[in-house]
Parts: structure tokens; sequence; C-alpha cells
């Protein structure tokens, strides 16, 4: 089964659950992609640049693997409990998804897919997934993190780099979202991102997660995001999940 199979399928499935809407823009070439004789994309090839001559992160990524199991991270035993609780609960009305709300660092599911724009000054990063209607924004202008913000879904994000490896902190959370996993997030969950690609179709991501409310000690872990062509993202809208919600069950 091709990507965009796999894709049109696990949407129509999710949209039993949360009805949505999407549009398709499928097969059309990407531009600028380095390609073989016979056509088919080169993702071997060298690191594009931005005229600065930074690494330039744009395209869509994704199939990056997955977060390590709940077992491997170094929760806090109450927090765990309360992890083990949400992930084991099968129709949770309590869960972000459920309710049509955001939730963050939704490109560490492995169905995911992601579109990284890189202009100076900002990163953007938008998302195909349910719960996600959200673009995210990393600054790279020179900013500090706020140092009181006002608690929202996707924190505040600064970035900046080192040598070939963007670096982005992020804060501010409130204390609703969940990672993959059912772990929870606080307002002093701290966020810190490695982003290095390392040829023209593959990236390294390493993610630290800090947080004393939750953790024992910081936890990182890495991922593998690819370089996706000749596709684009669909549109997806979670709506009118009022009416599924009165027959879903809270945590068990």
């Amino acid at each position: 089964m091709s990507l965009g199979q796999t894709r049109l399928l696990a949407v129509a499935m999710v949209g039993l659950f949360y009805p949505a809407a999407h549009g398709q823009w499928l097969n059309y070439p990407t531009p600028g992609i380095p390609r073989t004789k016979d056509g088919k994309p080169d993702l071997s090839g060298p690191v594009p640049k931005t005229p600065d001559g930074k690494p330039d992160l744009s395209g869509i990524w994704g199939r990056g693997g997955r977060v390590p199991e709940l077992k491997d991270v170094p929760l806090r035993p109450e927090v765990r409990a309360l992890a083990v609780q949400i992930s084991e609960s099968q129709n949770n009305k309590d869960q972000p998804l459920a309710q049509c709300l955001p939730h963050f660092m939704v490109h560490i599911a492995p169905l995911s897919l992601y579109k990284i724009v890189q202009t100076p000054g900002l990163v953007v990063i938008l998302y195909e997934s349910q719960g996600m209607p959200l673009p995210r924004q990393i600054f790279t202008d020179g900013r500090p993190l706020p140092e009181d913000p006002n608690p929202t879904w996707l924190g505040y994000s600064v970035g900046r780099w080192e040598g070939n490896v963007l670096i982005v902190e992020t804060i501010g959370f409130n204390d609703r979202g969940r990672v993959p996993g059912g772990v929870p997030m606080t307002e002093t969950t701290k966020v810190t991102e490695r982003f290095e690609r390392t040829d023209f179709g593959h990236m390294k991501l390493q993610i630290t997660m800090e947080d004393p409310q939750t953790f024992t000690e910081p936890w990182t872990f890495n991922l593998t995001p690819q370089l996706q062509s000749d596709i684009e993202l669909l549109e997806y809208v979670c709506e009118n999940n009022e009416a599924i919600l009165k027959h879903m069950v809270g945590p068990k």
C-alpha cells in the first residue's frame, strides 16, 4: 500500500470518530527535488541551504519512528499511574483529541505528516493531524523566551543555530495537553528539540522533555524523520464531536 493510500485510509478510519473535511492535492511533483535518471526522488543528495548558508529544513516530513514505550519514560510514580490510566482508556472522553483540542509535538506520531516552512527569523510547522488546527511558530530572530508566559496549547518556541543544528526551546504550556502515550504536560514543562538535516531526505531529531512535576530526570529520545516527496498535506477539520462525546466513557 502506498503512502497516499495509507494516509487516505487513516483519515477515513479516524473520520468514523472525528468528523473531518479533507481535500486532495496529491502526486504533484515536488519542485527543486533532485531526481535519478528514471525520475524518482534522490533523497541521498546534499542538504539544501538558505541564502544565508543555513541548512534549509523546509519540506514535508514524517515516518520518523515513534515515542518510546511508557515503561521506558522516567516518570514520577503518581504521574505514571495517571499516564497508564489514560493510555488504557480506549474511549476516554477527557482526552484532548476526543474534544477536538490541540496536542503538542504531533510529529512524534508515526502516521502524522508535517510541513516545515523556514524563513529568515521564523520557522513555521504546519500539521496534518486531528486536533492540530494551529500552526506552530518558532522564532529565530534572537528574541528570548518570555519570562511569565500566558499558558497555551503549543507553548512559546525560540530557536538558534549551532553549526548545522537548529536548537528549539519551548515553554509556557497549559496543563491540559498530552504527548502520545498519555504523558501529561504542565505549566513547568520545557521541551528542547535539536533538528539536523543530514542529507536531502533525512533528518535527525532529538527531543528532551524536562518537568519536575512529571519526570524524575530529563527524558530524551531520538527520531529520524524522512522527507515525503511528490505529496501535499491534507486538510483536516475536527468538528461536531459533541454528538459523539455523549456516547463515550471516561477513564476506566
